[in-house]
């Protein structure tokens, strides 16, 4: 009976072994934040919630073990901005905006070296194509 309770825990598929996509969203915009959230969920993540103070984001990235920020950047938001510069530089995550089309917003955020920028308004398919290149990633990190 031991014998068989350890080998349960032993994860089934590279997807138990990964685990689920946790994402967090930050923006300022309520119910912007709740669409998203929405959005994330009903495609099967976990998704988690800040207004994009650096500690309140860092607390959360640690306490959920967080793979992805999506900054809801709403135009020319620089503190946004600057808060995935700061996660880019510590590597806490991968982090992608969401933006409106705008040249400065792309350049800004080129610059800054986020890892993908989805262009507003973002739909099913954009979220389940990033979401599965970000789960290619944790695998391939996961296998070296």
């Amino acid at each position: 009976m031991v014998l068989k309770e350890h080998y349960r825990r032993i994860p089934q598929n590279l997807e138990e072994m990964v685990g689920m996509n946790r994402v967090l969203i930050v923006s300022n915009n309520e119910p912007s934040k709740e669409w998203l959230t929405g959005l994330i969920k009903s495609v099967g993540y976990e998704a988690y919630q800040s207004s994009g103070n650096i500690e309140d984001v860092k607390n959360i990235i640690k306490a959920y073990d967080i793979d992805v920020v999506l900054l809801d950047i709403q135009e020319n938001n620089d503190v946004l901005l600057d808060l995935g510069r700061k996660l880019k530089r510590e590597k806490e995550c991968l982090v992608v905006a969401l933006e409106p089309l705008e040249d400065d917003l792309l350049k800004k955020s080129g610059e800054i070296g986020l890892d993908d920028v989805l262009l507003k308004p973002l739909d099913l398919h954009q979220l389940k194509v990033i979401m599965e290149l970000i789960q290619q990633v944790k695998s391939f990190h996961i296998a070296r």
